[in-house]
């Protein structure tokens, strides 16, 4: 584990992307023992999980938190959409962070397990609920998050997930 501040970045989080810089007082309170979008971008629930500090464990409820995510993520497009058309890339950076970090949770979330970023490739292709080549088209994303065409492709996994997300309800109902 690397030492940043007052926490310890477990291996499970590690992802040169999303360089966390990450303060004991950010993951303070009461805050996290119920949903709360803020700060998603450092996976907070999972950060506190890998830690062994008891708090909310969104993946244990999707079809109540999921839905949060998606709307967070139409939030995030809405104010994307302007950046990019007026190819401000520097404004955009912290947003597609957090739409690149909304994405995962998602992912991970509807699949009823914690973000793992340590080999999320592997991981990402055992999922049951996913997209077509997610792990592809994530990795030209991570590579390139200031290109438009990588704002659009996470756009469309967005849908996809959200899409992967519904079949998942309903095959869940059929149990």
């Amino acid at each position: 584990m690397n030492k940043v501040g007052n926490i310890d970045i477990p291996a499970q989080l590690k992802l040169e992307y999303f360089d966390h810089k990450i303060t004991a007082a950010e993951l303070e309170g009461e805050q996290y023992n119920s949903l709360c979008m803020e700060r998603l971008d450092i996976f907070p629930y999972e950060l506190l999980h890998y830690t062994g500090i008891a708090a909310f464990k969104p993946w244990k409820q999707p079809e109540e938190t999921v839905p949060s995510l998606f709307a967070q993520w139409k939030n995030i497009r809405s104010e994307l959409e302007p950046l990019y058309q007026q190819r401000d890339v520097k404004a955009a950076a912290p947003l597609m962070k957090q739409g690149i970090a909304l994405c995962f949770s998602a992912l991970f979330w509807m699949n009823e397990e914690p973000v793992t970023l340590m080999q999320w490739q592997e991981k990402t292709a055992s999922l049951p609920f996913s997209t077509v080549n997610f792990a592809e088209r994530m990795q030209f994303i991570l590579q390139r998050p200031a290109l438009f065409q990588s704002f659009k492709t996470l756009e469309q996994l967005m849908i996809e997930l959200e899409k992967a997300f519904a079949r998942s309800l309903i095959k869940k109902k059929k149990r």
